[in-house]
């Protein structure tokens, strides 16, 4: 069994949740798309979507050298648009994974340069399918196959929650320091309904949907 096994299953995963949500719910793609200079209809990304899954489950059911490179494509190439829209516009949402998607931060470029890397290696020394890797594990594999949904677990989380706490570090003089407050502030932002003066100057929503303005600095 390769050493790469569990690393790329564990990315080959994560861009397979990818794809399903954004299936669902591909809105937030779109709009980081059109917030990077490109704006496309909902359909392409839907197509990406597809892409994804078949992708990520290739990765897992067949490995090999090709799953590989076309794994290290898509997140070579998340890691470029994640630079792109940094430059563009940080407030923006990533896209990466429909309604949990959250604002574009450093840590996106690193985790996608991870993952590209990774799938890169994979190309050179290839991995065998996920089944072939559980049968060369010891303890039935049970323990490996542990470790690859525990990998992909915390790859998730370094494209959620870390992010949002990223921009809460980064926001000084407002409310937001959980990640709920600031996937609420990204909701609202992108709803035609409010304005974005009252995300700079502080509103915040409350449990009925009403705007309520907080004290500078103050930390809920």
């Amino acid at each position: 069994m390769s050493v790469l096994a569990g690393p790329v299953f564990a990315f080959g995963g994560l861009l397979g949740v990818a794809g399903v949500l954004k299936l669902g719910r591909p809105g937030s793609a779109r709009n980081a798309l059109e917030a990077a200079g490109f704006p496309v209809p909902a359909l392409v990304i839907r197509f990406l979507g597809v892409g994804e899954i078949v992708v990520g489950a290739a990765v897992i059911a067949f490995g090999g050298s090709l799953s590989a490179a076309a794994l290290a494509v898509f997140f070579f190439g998340f890691a470029a648009f994640a630079v792109r829209l940094l430059r563009r516009d940080r407030s923006a949402s990533c896209g990466c994974f429909g309604r949990r998607s959250m604002p574009v931060t450093s840590a996106h470029v690193i985790v996608n340069l991870l993952g590209g890397s990774v799938a890169a290696a994979a190309v050179r020394w290839p991995t065998t399918p996920l089944t072939d890797s559980v049968v060369q594990a010891p303890l039935a594999g049970i323990p490996f196959i542990g470790l690859v949904l525990l990998g992909g677990w915390l790859l998730f989380i370094a494209l959620t929650e870390l992010p949002a706490l990223q921009v809460a570090m980064r926001e000084t003089g407002t409310e937001v320091t959980t990640p709920a407050a600031v996937a609420t502030r990204l909701a609202i932002s992108e709803s035609p309904n409010v304005g974005k003066a009252q995300l700079v100057q502080g509103a915040a929503p409350s449990a009925s949907g009403a705007v309520h303005r907080t004290q500078p600095g103050r930390i809920r």
